[in-house]
This record gives C-alpha cells, structure tokens and sequence, in this order.
C-alpha cells in the first residue's frame, strides 16, 4: 500500500475515535430564543412600569447581567439553582397578603383568574416568574456562550438552565407568601391532582413559612371535557397536609366548577368597568373572560390544559 494512502488512512481512524464535541451535540429540546437580553430588559421595564409598579425601582440591565451569568459559557447541564442567587436578589419583591396563587397543571386557568396581578399574584405574575415564562435558554461552553440551535430537556439532564432556574424561583415565591395561600390543581389529569414530583409538592409546599400562612385553600378544579374526580377533595387535603409537617394553618379544600372561577372574575371586571365608565365615560368592550359589555357576566368555557 502506497505510503500517502496509510497516512489517509491513519488520519481517517484518529479522526473516527476523537470524542464528540460537546458544543456541537443536539439535545432534545428547543434552543435559546433569539434576542433573549431584549427580551428580558423589555419585560423588566413592561413589569415595573407597567403591569405592576408597585414594586418599585428595578436595575434592569443587571438583572439581565446576573441572569445571563447564571447560565452563559457554561455546560448545559451543569447550571444549579445556586446560580441564579444574584439574579433573585436583585429581582425578588413582596407578595401582597392573601394573593399568592400556586398551581399544578391549572397554568391557562391560573393567569386568566389572576388578571395581571390585579386580582391575584402567582409566580407567573411576579417580576422573577414573567422575566422567563415560556422562554427557552441554554450556554456552552464554546463561543458564543449560548446555543440558540437546542438545549437539554430535563429528561436528558435535571440540572438544566431552565429547569434549575424554575426550582429557585418556586422556592423562592413560596417564602414570600403570606396570609391565605390557594393552590389551584386540576383533578382530570392521569397521573392526579396532587403529584409528588410536581413544582408544587417538592419546591414550594416545603418551603412556605408557617409562621406567616393562616389557611391554605385548595381549588380543586376539572376539564370542562372530564373526567371529574373531585370527589376526592378529602385525599388531596391529607396529601398537602402531609406534604407539610406540623401544620398551623387551617387547611379548606374546594371544589369550584371552572365556570365559577371566570364568573367571579367576569362580574368583578364588570363592577371595574360600571365605576370606571361612571368615572370617565369609558365602556368596556368586553375581556378575555368572554364578559359582554352588558350587565350579565358571559363567562367563556374552555378546558384546563392537562
């Protein structure tokens, strides 16, 4: 065999059994959103001056700086939840008495009860929970420090960016609830209201304050479509009872058809528009709870997402 066909040949094997660059593997699951620090800045400022200014003043561009550390330039699955302890720092305000909402598989329901904060504030709905709602991010190690083409879902690596960084947030919104807390579930879903390995159960029931809870209420809820097990309302409460060792607070479990939750809702939006149109001639054209612009509240019906 000529000699310049083994050096081929050689090279070729070398370069079969190089390991496979990590920077260059495709995870499973989507990659960075494409101008995530604007996107971050943008919903920092819509938040304090907008949706909520009641938190006061927010550095915003080093809130982004400390979000961005957390993860940039740094294998994709070795991002902790302690990473993220500058940027909660920064960004952590008050939980208003009686509005922290928690929630397992109630999300679409959660935020359209809870009105942008008006009428509850569950971790979707505080400053740290809507900086990164339904964003994707990830880093590596190599240039450019972010992967916009895949990051790892949590079933390839648990202590992935987002994954890590939804544990600190819950942990950290479930210490700031004071007064009486609810926690919506949805009975329809396969594997039960109350599951063990959910947000709820492991990061946020542990870590309420007993001292600052008076009563935890559990809504219940079901699909519209079904099934319904809310009949096991009584199992539920013992779960979360169990779930928190040496409760003091009263613990009420509830049992609302969705439909009730929006009708509240409706007829007090109705109630906001009747005084602001008292006020300033404004008329409502209505609301995403399906509210016309009549007196009779017309709550919508749609199901809960599973």
């Amino acid at each position: 065999m000529p000699k310049w066909s083994m050096v081929v040949f050689g090279i070729l094997l070398m370069g079969c059994s190089a390991p496979v660059d990590t920077a260059m593997k495709s995870w499973h699951g989507i990659g960075t959103v494409h101008n995530l620090e604007e996107i971050i800045i943008g919903r920092c400022y819509n938040y304090i001056r907008v949706m909520n200014p009641t938190v006061g003043e927010k550095n915003c561009s080093a809130i982004w700086e400390t979000f961005r550390n957390a993860f940039v330039y740094k294998h994709p699955c070795n991002v902790n939840p302690v990473d993220y302890d500058a940027f909660i720092r920064l960004a952590l305000h008050d939980i208003p008495q009686d509005k922290a909402l928690f929630w397992e598989n109630t999300k679409l329901l959660v935020h359209r009860y809870s009105d942008k904060t008006r009428r509850m504030m569950p971790l979707g709905e505080t400053l740290i929970g809507f900086l990164a709602d339904d964003l994707d991010w990830c880093g590596q190690n190599e240039s450019p420090g972010i992967n916009y083409q895949s990051c790892p879902t949590t079933t390839e690596c648990e202590n992935n960016p987002v994954n890590s960084f939804w544990k600190i947030a819950s942990e950290s919104y479930a210490k700031e609830a004071v007064g009486i807390v609810r926690v919506m579930l949805n009975s329809s879903v396969s594997d039960g209201a109350f599951p063990k390995n959910g947000f709820f159960a492991k990061h946020e029931l542990p870590n309420l304050r007993k001292s600052n809870i008076s009563e935890i209420q559990i809504w219940v809820m079901n699909n519209i479509d079904g099934p319904d097990r809310r009949n096991k309302e009584a199992t539920y409460s013992l779960e979360v009872r169990n779930g928190w060792h040496d409760l003091n607070a009263d613990l009420k479990t509830l049992a609302p058809e969705p439909s009730q939750i929006l009708r509240r809702a409706s007829f007090e939006l109705n109630q906001q528009a009747a005084d602001a149109n008292r006020t300033s001639q404004w008329t409502s054209p209505g609301s995403t709870f399906g509210v016309s612009s009549g007196s009779e509240a017309k709550p919508a019906l749609w199901s809960i997402p599973g």
